[in-house]
Parts: C-alpha cells; structure tokens; sequence
C-alpha cells in the first residue's frame, strides 16, 4: 500500500530539452498542487484591512488565489489529445474519470448546502451542478471545451480563440455585460473568459513550448509578473476577470514551471505526496468548499492565521482524501467507490 513518505528514483537536474514527458507530466503534479492550494485560497482567503501586515497577507492570497483556475485550464488543454472517430472511447473514459465524480459531488455539496439553509428544489440543484452560485462551473465550462476543442486544432483557431478571449474580458472589465440579462448566466458560465487558457495549453504541448523555458524566459516572466502584479494592484483589479489576469497568470505559471525544473532540481517530485494530491486535485475541488471554509472561517483574523489559512485547508483535504483512499483499498468494493468519486491512487515506476 502507498505510503505518503514513499520516494522514487528521480535524475538530476535536467536541460529543459532533457526533459521527457514523463517528468514533465511529474512536474505538472507539483504545478497542480500549487494550483489547488490557489483554489483553497480563493475560498478561505478573506481580505482584511484592519491593519498593514493583515491587508499584505490578504492582498497577496488574493493575488495567488487566481492563478488556481486557469492553471487547470492550461493544463487540460495541454494533454488534451483526440483521434479520428475516438468519441465512443474518449467520452467513457470523461463518464468515469470526470462525469461521474462531479454528479455524485454536486449532490453532495447541494444537499450539504441544504442542510445550511438553502431551498430544496429541482431548479437550485441544476443550477448547482452546472455551476451558478457553486464552484461547479469549472466543471461545465471544462466539459464544454472537452467538446469545441474536438473541432478547433489548427493554430490560427486556437490563437483567434484566445483574442476572443480578451475581447470578453475587456467586456467584463468595463462591465458590457451587466448580469447578462438574467437569463442564468454569470462571467463564470461565459466559456469565452476561459477558453483562451485551454487554447494556450494546447498551444504549449503542440509546439513544445515548455522545452524551450530558459534563462531569458524566466528573466522576462519575472519581470512582467511583477509588473502585472504591482498595476492590478494599483488599479484594484483584483479579479480573473480582467485585461491583465491572463498575463498574470501565465508570467507565474512560467516561473513556478522553471524554478520547480532547474532551481530546486526536481526534489519536490521525489515525495509521492506531491503526486498524490496532483492527481486528487479534482476531488479536492469538488469537496473542499463545504469542509475548508466551515472549519477554518471561524478562526480568529489575526495575521498568522490569515498567513496560513489555505495551508491549513489544503492539509485538512489531503488528509481527509488519504484516510478515505487507506480505507476503501482495503476492501474489493471500495475500489468501486474510488472509481465514482475520483479518488486515485498514483502508481510510479522505480526508475525514469
């Protein structure tokens, strides 16, 4: 059985041209990590501007809690991959490893919700699991890329995809949109403020642009991100919904991506730990939003608290996630169970 302290065989460090995609895709699980701490964030951050040291922090896990959503993007367009006439094998596997997990979990969390207080009806569920006033929207809004990028593949698409993008959150920047007219439409359901993301990842792994990360790429991420960061701030832009949030969070992608590969040297990837929550980061995502905020809401608002709220929350999911996972593998039904929630268990090779 997978213990969380198991290590593996990892080589040095690495030419980005060294890299194979096994390591890479071993890399994805740290970056993956760091994105659903983002998403943690997002939802246990609350800004508070009592005093200096407390409005920084806060300030700063806003900044970082928007980097978590469209890091998932990014990365499913990277390994998004279709054949000729692969939709019957294609979309079994999404039934199982996505479909399933997100119907089970929108029931739970709307019936959770439930019991806090809200109504109980056909039409709040539905709004639920597709996402308005719920975390669910990724999960629709994913699933619908799922199906256009089937069709958009050639690069002058892809690019043109993420100009529309732009287009609407320069849209969203000068509020055209409104509420969209309350016809069941919020920013988040607008596919078109995140299929740029998907269409970068895309991009990424078709020309191989994670290879050619240097030096003088890491120099230029690093300056631009601070740019971005310190304008956003000053112009209070503190959302995914504007001009610059995609600069942003590419920038910091970048850099997370060249740190991780050649200044730490790949040790983070030697803990299986690290892997485990990257290939669990869906059902984290799916659960964390009724468990997290209850708990750790209620702490006092002192500085160090709000420093290490989104720690805390992502230990306690690890945590809830690895009982679970120990448990239902000792048993021939709970390997079932597994399988419709989206619990998984990493297997590696001893060697690379």
């Amino acid at each position: 059985m997978m213990t969380l302290s198991d290590t593996y065989t990892m080589p040095g460090k690495l030419d980005s041209g060294d890299l194979s995609d096994r390591q890479i895709s071993q890399l994805v699980y740290v970056i993956r990590c760091i994105a659903i701490l983002a998403v943690v964030a997002a939802h246990v951050n609350i800004m508070d501007n009592s005093n200096y040291l407390s409005s920084l922090i806060t300030h700063v896990w806003a900044v970082f809690a928007q980097f978590g959503v469209p890091a998932f993007f990014i990365i499913g367009g990277y390994y998004y991959h279709r054949d000729e006439n692969d939709s019957k094998i294609f979309w079994q596997k999404k039934l199982h490893s996505v479909i399933i997990p997100w119907v089970i979990a929108s029931i739970v969390t709307y019936f959770g919700a439930v019991v806090c207080g809200d109504p109980l009806t056909v039409v709040g569920y539905f709004k639920w699991f597709i996402g308005l006033g719920s975390i669910h929207y990724y999960m629709t809004i994913y699933l619908s890329m799922l199906v256009i990028f089937k069709f958009v593949r050639k690069t002058p698409y892809l690019l043109t995809l993420i100009v529309i993008m732009f287009g609407s959150l320069f849209l969203e920047q000068v509020h055209f949109w409104g509420d969209y007219g309350g016809f069941g439409m919020t920013k988040y359901l607008n596919i078109f403020n995140w299929a740029g993301y998907f269409a970068f990842g895309v991009l990424i792994k078709k020309y191989r642009m994670e290879k050619k990360v240097n030096n003088w790429v890491m120099i230029a991420s690093f300056v631009a991100f601070l740019f971005f960061i310190v304008v956003r701030y000053h112009l209070n832009k503190l959302s995914y919904f504007t001009l610059l949030t995609p600069f942003t969070q590419v920038s910091f992608l970048i850099l997370i991506y060249g740190l991780i590969k050649d200044v730490l040297k790949l040790k983070f990837m030697q803990r299986r730990i690290v892997a485990f929550v990257g290939c669990n980061s869906l059902i984290i995502y799916l659960y964390h939003i009724q468990i997290v905020p209850f708990l750790l809401n209620r702490l006092p608002r002192f500085c160090l608290t709000q420093l290490i709220k989104p720690f805390l929350g992502l230990i306690i999911m690890v945590l809830l996630v690895y009982v679970a996972s120990a448990f239902l593998q000792r048993y021939s039904w709970g390997c079932n169970i597994m399988k419709c929630v989206g619990l998984k268990n990493p297997v590696f090779e001893k060697k690379i």
